[in-house]
């Protein structure tokens, strides 16, 4: 009988052989969120990276109890992992804002929120160009008209659908898309550049899923006549890698967060559960200068606020 086949005869055998059941699931629980099929493992895959800390925790005591090249396994999978946050984390070289620079921001303001001092406070702190508003409702049109900006399209909605934009300057065009649908989009035309501004539907059905997926698709087919760039933002109910936003990749479109973070923005009231779901996605020509999230402002989401230079 070998060294090893002793060991795995002894109580601390049996333990090292539960542990390591215990953390093959663990790694097979994170491989799943890469099939994203059916819709339960989408929402098991917006916390792949709560998942991946997990896997890590499981696997340090192994280095301390299995013998030589078995090691290798524990720090191997973990790490394969998490270069799929490689591009989120890993800083880029960062350059200083110019005068063509342009400041966005998507916010979720919370149907239920009926107090946009912090949001005022903050926008008039972190001068702002262009702003996205989810979840609009009607109580909150006095407050937003309040902020002072040129230009405001609003369509308030009691269903935390409602959507709205804010503009330092008045678009060449501007409407809402899908007005009499469940889930409307925005559009705006600017003088060098497009917004379009989206809320879709969460993935917690089968249904649901399917909807938020074919919106963006069809705002993706409604751009492809344009010539003009564009910023595609906006509460996407999906992290940066879910398969929902893997159409705007395609389409040469970079997540703005991209070398500042992963940068969570949902809950605001739980730390450890927080992910990404709020995005500005630009042209990957451009660049990005800043990007961040805001402070509380009475809503379940953080905004998110980028700076961008067109390129």
């Amino acid at each position: 009988m070998t060294k090893v086949e002793e060991a795995e005869d002894t109580p601390l055998g049996f333990w090292a052989r539960l542990w390591g059941g215990l953390w093959a699931l663990t790694a097979l629980a994170v491989l799943l969120t890469y099939w994203q099929q059916p819709y339960y493992l989408t929402l098991l895959s917006a916390f792949r990276f709560q998942m991946l800390w997990v896997l890590v925790a499981v696997s340090v005591p192994p280095l301390f109890v299995f013998p030589g090249k078995r090691k290798l396994l524990f720090v191997a999978v973990p790490l394969t992992f998490g270069l799929s946050f490689a591009s989120y984390l890993l800083p880029t070289g960062r350059t200083p804002a110019t005068a063509d620079s342009v400041t966005l921001v998507t916010a979720n303001l919370y149907a239920g929120n009926r107090n946009l001092v912090r949001l005022q406070d903050w926008l008039e702190q972190n001068p702002t160009e262009i702003v996205g508003l989810l979840e609009l409702s009607d109580h909150h049109q006095e407050a937003i008209l309040r902020l002072g900006y040129e230009y405001t399209l609003l369509e308030p909605r009691e269903d935390a659908f409602g959507i709205g934009l804010l503009s330092r300057k008045t678009p060449l065009r501007a409407e809402i898309l899908g007005a009499q649908s469940r889930f409307p989009a925005l559009f705006a035309e600017f003088e060098t550049f497009q917004v379009v501004l989206a809320h879709p539907p969460p993935p917690v059905n089968a249904e649901l899923r399917e909807l938020g997926d074919r919106q963006l698709e069809e705002l993706l087919a409604f751009l492809e006549s344009s010539k003009k760039p564009t910023v595609f933002m906006g509460d996407l109910n999906a992290t940066g890698w879910d398969l929902r936003v893997l159409p705007l990749k395609e389409n040469g479109y970079k997540d703005a967060r991209q070398g500042h973070g992963l940068l969570p923005t949902w809950p605001v009231d739980n730390s450890l559960l927080q992910i990404p779901i709020d995005h500005i996605f630009v042209p990957r020509t451009w660049t990005v200068h800043e990007c961040g999230v805001g402070p509380d402002i009475g809503s379940d989401h953080f905004p998110l606020r980028a700076v961008v230079t067109p390129g």
